[in-house]
């Protein structure tokens, strides 16, 4: 009676360690590999509150974060650090955002960044 009692702890912590082995082979091959870095994200915003919050959001999603406070800076760190995507206010001192595309555009080392604007709307009281 003791042997079969041994077997079924060996065979129960067997089937277990099995059962183990197998979930993990097939994470692994469900699992999508991801860089630790996902993209490299210029922020132009000469609001400061602005631009740190979203550039916490970013970076807590893997992103490395490049930050500018107006277009004159950003356009000489996009020159420097070729991101791939560009997230700009529109309304800032020195050179607004559309000025900041139209350069990035223009100049053959960053004409192929992604541009977003990212600005406020003063249009009405409410």
């Amino acid at each position: 009676m003791r042997c079969v009692a041994q077997l079924r702890q060996h065979i129960t912590a067997n089937h277990y360690e099995i059962v183990r082995i197998v979930r993990q082979a097939n994470a692994r091959g469900c699992a999508i590999i991801v860089n630790s870095t996902m993209a490299t994200i210029l922020v132009a915003d000469d609001n400061r509150a602005n631009r740190e919050a979203l550039a916490a959001l970013l970076e807590s999603a893997g992103n490395n974060v490049v930050r500018a406070v107006d277009g004159r800076e950003a356009l000489a760190r996009a020159q420097e650090a070729r991101p791939e995507l560009v997230i700009s206010d529109v309304l800032m001192p020195a050179m607004d955002g559309y000025e900041l595309a139209r350069r990035l555009k223009a100049d053959p080392g960053t004409a192929g960044v992604a541009i977003i604007f990212y600005t406020a709307y003063f249009g009405g009281q409410d």
